[in-house]
């Protein structure tokens, strides 16, 4: 599962003001995320545009006032 593998890597994925920047989370951390499983011989299609919309998703997030991050 996703979740339980970034949490035992101390990946911060609940954070918006994190994956939305791409200094505390690079390109390459969000690939690694979504990388193939050993089995797998296909990446996730669309890469690119996907880390394009997380990072959107992380920036209305952080400017939402009425949220708060713990």
């Amino acid at each position: 599962m996703v979740c339980v593998a970034l949490w035992d890597e101390d990946v911060p994925f609940v954070n918006p003001e994190f994956y939305s920047s791409e200094t505390t989370c690079p390109d390459s951390l969000i690939e690694h995320v979504f990388r193939p499983t050993p089995q797998s011989t296909e990446s996730m299609p669309l890469i690119q545009d996907r880390i394009r919309i997380i990072r959107e998703n992380g920036l209305i997030l952080c400017n939402v006032s009425c949220l708060v991050f713990v």
